[in-house]
């Protein structure tokens, strides 16, 4: 019997080449090409995009043209699943074909683009005499019609022909069967690699089930010297990126550009360049957009955002989604904006002096920003940052924004006059607002107390009583002098009642017992100032010993 042609045209509708299950890079190659519920092919996958198959396989009667353009019958490719019972890899859809004019050979292009399974590149070499080659496929076995893996088996090239390749079986059994069509024959270099050589054409199909025949040659149609053909037409860029600039946010000083961007023809995320007045960036569109992988089919990872700070004033942004390989790019629009800045805007509520301090408070909010405005806060010029991030409902209520608008600072002062001046400092350019200037004065107040009790006993006198600075909360020093001998004590005994009577800490009282001799003594009582200012006196004593 004759070579014959390995397409088969009615059911059943898949076979496999007799032989071992492909592993490697061959497995990954090897694709199982289905249209409609008539026939199946084997094929091989050059890209993530492209699977080279028999043209032969798309004829749907007798001298039938495969044209440029859909299938005629709904055709899928099984790329990456060697075993069909199983889930690895992916089932795609093949939206477009484009037939060589002279070979048994077609381009199908792939719906949407295949992850994690790598292509086979076109050999570069032209095959030769005596020159191993490593055949796989979905077609037929001795055994079984519609065999549910792939197979492989090892040729040697027999002949070498303008167009096509002469092929005989190393060893019995070995053989190409029907559904074979299109299925690649391969070549491993010296370095490990593996590369198309050749596509399945004809068979003798010797030891097929169903053939009589015992021959096991074949003839592949030779795709090396179709490599520039190839290269022109399942190129990843057989179409132009898509997408959209959805969004141009212009704020303060800078401006915010985010949309999507897709190559149909590669998996990976797309490049998307950005011109702003004609300075240049380039973002990848690899953020996540579920929902335009929802309506395209594609991975996820379409989005893109990017901001630029920018002068105040009008500015033109234009977008292009950058096109893999060559071709041209795609322009996503140019969109003008104008970039304002407003100057801050708040008020200082209240300054307090204190005993030796102040107390400055109030809001400041600058409307280019949600963020919480910064304040500096000069006194006697003396700055300090403080950050207007404190709850100020009312003024979220009278001007639509977020409630942290507030701010309070506290800062300690000598006595006398003073001058603070308050700024909201301004996002982005422009001149930062004067909250106004205040001048103020800082008072000191001098101690209160009183010697309750000079008392003797038994060679001892006990001097007691109570001391408040109504400039600090904490204990107030007593100093205590009997006859010109000074002592120091705290005033932190418990005092409920001067704490009721002046509205401070009950730690008011003190206590002080020293030895003396008999005769006249004098004891002088002080109240320690905090800070600058006298010493309160709170009299002398005279007692005897």
């Amino acid at each position: 019997m004759g070579a014959v042609v390995l397409a088969c045209v009615g059911a059943p509708a898949a076979y496999a080449v007799q032989g071992a299950v492909p592993s490697g890079a061959a497995a990954t190659a090897t694709v199982k090409i289905n249209v409609g519920e008539a026939r199946a092919c084997s094929g091989a996958l050059l890209n993530e995009s492209w699977v080279v198959t028999a043209k032969s396989c798309f004829v749907d009667a007798p001298d039938a043209v495969v044209a440029h353009g859909a299938p005629t019958l709904p055709t899928t490719a099984t790329v990456g699943r060697t075993d069909l019972t199983g889930t690895a890899g992916h089932v795609v859809r093949v939206d477009r074909v484009v037939p060589h004019p002279d070979r048994d050979v077609v381009l199908a292009h792939l719906a949407s683009p295949v992850t994690g399974v790598a292509g086979v590149p076109v050999a570069t070499t032209a095959p030769v005499t005596g020159e191993e080659l490593t055949v796989t496929g979905f077609g037929r076995t001795t055994t079984t019609w519609v065999p549910d893996t792939a197979h492989a088996a090892t040729f040697t090239v027999a002949a070498v022909e303008a167009g096509t390749i002469g092929l005989q079986a190393d060893e019995p059994g070995a053989t190409i069967c029907k559904g074979d069509a299109g299925g690649p024959a391969l070549r491993t270099t010296a370095g490990g690699a593996v590369e198309l050589v050749a596509i399945h054409h004809t068979a003798s199909q010797g030891g097929c089930l169903g053939s009589t025949t015992t021959a096991q040659g074949a003839t592949e149609t030779r795709v090396d010297d179709l490599r520039q053909w190839i290269t022109w037409n399942a190129t990843l860029t057989q179409e132009r990126a898509v997408g959209l600039v959805e969004a141009v946010t212009p704020e303060s000083g800078e401006v915010t550009i985010s949309g999507w961007a897709w190559d149909p023809d590669t998996s990976l995320p797309t490049d998307v360049h950005i011109y702003i007045d004609g300075v240049g960036v380039p973002v990848h569109a690899d953020l996540d957009r579920p929902d335009v992988a929802a309506a395209r089919g594609t991975a996820p990872t379409r989005g893109f955002v990017h901001t630029r700070t920018l002068a105040a004033g009008e500015h033109t942004a234009c977008v292009y989604a950058i096109n893999i390989g060559p071709g041209d790019n795609t322009g996503l629009g140019c969109h003008a904006f104008s970039i304002l800045t407003k100057a801050p805007v708040g008020v200082v509520d209240v300054v307090i002096p204190d005993s030796g301090r102040v107390s400055l408070s109030g809001w400041a909010w600058d409307p280019d920003s949600s963020a919480p405005t910064d304040v500096h806060i000069y006194i006697d010029g003396v700055g300090v940052a403080v950050r207007a991030d404190l709850n100020r409902p009312d003024v979220a209520a009278a001007f639509g924004t977020a409630p942290t608008r507030g701010f309070a600072h506290t800062r300690d002062l000598a006595p006398g006059e003073h001058t603070a001046c308050v700024y909201a400092i301004n996002i982005g350019p422009g001149d930062n607002t004067g909250l106004g200037c205040h001048t103020f004065s800082v008072d000191t107040r001098t101690p209160v107390g009183v010697v309750d009790a000079v008392t003797v006993n038994a060679g001892e006198v006990t001097v007691s009583g109570w001391a408040w600075d109504p400039d600090t909360s904490a204990p107030t020093d007593v100093h205590i002098y009997i006859d010109g001998v000074g002592v120091a004590v705290r005033a932190d005994l418990n005092r409920p009642d001067v704490a009721a009577a002046f509205g401070t800490a009950p730690t008011r009282g003190f206590g002080h017992t020293r030895a003396v001799g008999p005769g006249s003594h004098t004891a002088c009582v002080y109240a320690i100032n905090l800070g600058p200012g006298d010493n309160t006196g709170l009299g002398c004593h005279v007692f005897h010993g």
